[in-house]
């Protein structure tokens, strides 16, 4: 409830006090604190890596409530800072911390923020449940589809029967993208006025909101009871909504193998989206779209053949090869380049066997009947997830490092050789090595171009 303005002015009054200079600002706009997956918690995380770079010496928040609302996320965060030499000062509550009472008082101030979001928390959820048994929305504010009057909905004369049409045409067989493209193309928009995207349309039906129902709970785990509003559709296209949803809901994206070596590198030079395989020719996977394109029909339609984008990219590789191979520079740069992932991986690993030892404490005070059940329960989940993600990325630094522990110019060399012969998960993640991303640029008139951008350190002629 305090403008960002203001605390940023304290941040800065309090740099200026204590002499020191700013290097970086971070905001967390309408971020909560509290939740243990808010974006908030990567900003910090992304502070608290500076803080173990070097690059920084002190984090500063407005007040420790912003950082200490969510008791492992704290410690953790509290434990890397410090243990890497660095400090965590709040702006508005002069704490000193190098002294025990200091630290001491530190701690109670976090206690009492983690007790106050957890307070305000539980009166959420009755408030919410509240709302629910009376067949309300937990949470009020306006749904596509519908006229708000305090807490009573009725059906919209224009947007009721574009909510309905959206339901039938899915129950029909037609997907989220080609829904929301029609939607858009009617001169229709969300209600914070922005084009409708294939996952805006699934949310808005996955809710039930048309159907008449309230939603508990969230994907896989959701479930529907009646409201007390007017539905924009009856329960049997509901159900048949529900039955196609789970029938062509599949395996997300993420976890299946690029189809093809530039899948994941491509982007439109004219909004900066992702760029989908698809068919534009005879076969499928000929050439890439704008996936901002594909999925809302707005800006502009940017495609490009896969042949013409692999010719650009090897043609490039070719060059790039060749000057790596006549530069000692560029062995510099592939040197300087696996320290870097050498040290990355070992500051994650430090991390995991920091991890690992409170894991170990945690078991001896369960062990001991010093911690309760359900709370090493909970506290080990959530160590073990922070443990898991560490181990990954310090996975993918030694995978990096390895990469790049040879020289470049024989790594490039094996991509072109291997180009057709090569799986194209395996030829991607080589080609990750020495390219950040592939553009596609489509001028007003003239032909489709293709540039590649190199990682940082890697110069083309």
């Amino acid at each position: 409830m305090v403008s960002p303005e203001l605390q940023d002015t304290a941040i800065g009054d309090h740099c200026a006090r204590s002499g020191y200079r700013i290097t970086n600002r971070m905001e967390g706009l309408d971020e909560s604190g509290s939740r243990a997956k808010s974006r908030w918690w990567a900003r910090l995380d992304e502070a608290v890596s500076l803080v173990e770079a070097g690059e920084v010496d002190v984090i500063v928040v407005w007040k420790f409530s912003r950082t200490a609302r969510n008791r492992l996320k704290w410690a953790v965060a509290l434990d890397r800072v410090e243990a890497a030499g660095g400090r965590l000062e709040s702006a508005t509550e002069q704490v000193d911390t190098t002294t025990s009472t200091g630290r001491f008082t530190r701690g109670m101030l976090a206690e009492l923020n983690a007790f106050e979001a957890e307070r305000i928390g539980e009166q959420w959820k009755e408030a919410h449940s509240r709302r629910l048994s009376m067949g309300l929305p937990s949470r009020g504010g306006d749904r596509f589809g519908y006229v708000r009057d305090g807490d009573r909905y009725t059906p919209d004369e224009v947007t009721g029967p574009v909510l309905a049409g959206m339901f039938a045409a899915y129950v029909d067989g037609v997907g989220f993208q080609s829904i929301a493209r029609q939607v858009n193309a009617a001169g229709h928009r969300t209600l914070s006025g922005r084009p409708w995207s294939s996952e805006r349309v699934a949310d808005v039906l996955d809710s039930g909101f048309g159907a008449g129902q309230l939603v508990v709970g969230s994907r896989r785990e959701a479930s529907w009871v009646p409201g007390v509003h007017e539905p924009v559709v009856d329960a049997r296209v509901w159900e048949a909504y529900r039955e196609a949803r789970e029938a062509r809901r599949g395996a997300p994206g993420s976890s299946r193998p690029p189809l093809y070596p530039l899948s994941g590198l491509l982007r439109c030079g004219d909004c900066g989206a992702a760029m989908h395989a698809t068919a534009l020719g005879r076969w499928p996977g000929y050439g890439f779209i704008c996936g901002r394109w594909a999925k809302t029909g707005e800006g502009r339609c940017v495609t490009v053949s896969r042949a013409k984008a692999e010719r650009v990219v090897k043609e490039w590789l070719a060059v790039l090869a060749g000057q790596i191979e006549s530069s000692a520079a560029r062995e510099a740069v592939r040197a300087a380049a696996q320290v870097v992932a050498h040290t990355d991986a070992t500051a994650l690993r430090r991390q995991v066997t920091r991890l690992e030892a409170r894991l170990a404490k945690l078991t001896v005070g369960w062990t001991e009947g010093l911690v309760p059940d359900q709370a090493y329960a909970t506290t080990r989940d959530q160590l073990q997830g922070e443990q898991a993600a560490l181990l990954a990325r310090a996975r993918e630094a030694e995978s990096r490092s390895r990469s790049l522990d040879r020289p470049a110019a024989p790594m490039v060399t094996a991509i072109l050789e291997s180009w057709d012969t090569q799986e194209p998960a395996a030829l991607r993640d080589l080609m990750s090595g020495v390219i950040a991303r592939v553009v596609v640029h489509r001028p007003e008139d003239g032909p489709v171009s293709v540039s590649v951008e190199p990682l940082d350190g890697l110069e083309v002629q």
